[in-house]
């Protein structure tokens, strides 16, 4: 019997596989934010979206910011991923990449080309 969460995404045609370990006292600890709205009007999105960060693992990368963010500050963050892609065999190289908005390079380690996030209540 399977033991894992499951996890439904339409227009995919693979299953989706956490691979981590969600049961780390670090992630359980984590608070959940609030379901994601339209920055624009405010209205619930299609989906309830959350996340849960572990915002002190961040302290350090904060430079002084407020962990958690508090409403208004704006922060860049990547949102995106990569996948190993298995092909006859032999692992594509690059791995193929998605993010939320296109930074027009392969390199990840750009902050100023990641997604402006504003943090609200």
């Amino acid at each position: 019997m399977n033991n894992k969460p499951d996890y439904s995404a339409r227009k995919i045609s693979s299953t989706i596989v956490v691979d981590g370990n969600l049961k780390k006292e670090v992630w359980l600890n984590a608070q959940w934010s609030k379901r994601f709205v339209d920055m624009v009007t405010g209205d619930p999105g299609m989906y309830n979206t959350q996340t849960a960060i572990p915002w002190t693992s961040l302290q350090l990368l904060a430079n002084g910011r407020s962990i958690p963010p508090e409403p208004g500050d704006k922060w860049n963050l990547f949102l995106g991923r990569f996948q190993k892609l298995m092909s006859g065999g032999i692992e594509v190289q690059p791995h193929p990449a998605m993010a939320l908005n296109s930074h027009g390079i392969y390199d990840t380690h750009l902050p100023d080309k990641w997604s402006r996030i504003e943090f609200a209540q």
